[in-house]
């Protein structure tokens, strides 16, 4: 008895570890814009006057919250596919 029991029980062990555990097949929807390289910063900065300022420093505040939330989207998709929490 003991020795059918061993058999069965080693069939049952050489099943589980030749069993190949295969993820399933999920959809998942990209958005483009996360994909894309965020915007370079102009490099031929030409400053006459104090609204100059203002309006460079209100277009790079705007090219930087747009690479953060790329970024951080970016983030959130790669901890979901790592399912990390």
């Amino acid at each position: 008895m003991k020795i059918i029991l061993c058999g069965i029980l080693s069939l049952f062990l050489f099943g589980c570890a030749h069993h190949e555990i295969v993820p399933p097949d999920r959809v998942v929807d990209i958005d483009p814009k996360l994909l894309q390289h965020c915007d370079l910063l102009n490099s031929d900065v030409k400053v006459v006057s104090f609204n100059d300022v203002i309006s460079e420093y209100a277009a790079l505040t705007t090219k930087y919250g747009v690479c953060a939330n790329k970024q951080a989207d970016s983030v959130k998709l790669l901890k979901q596919f790592g399912n990390i929490k």
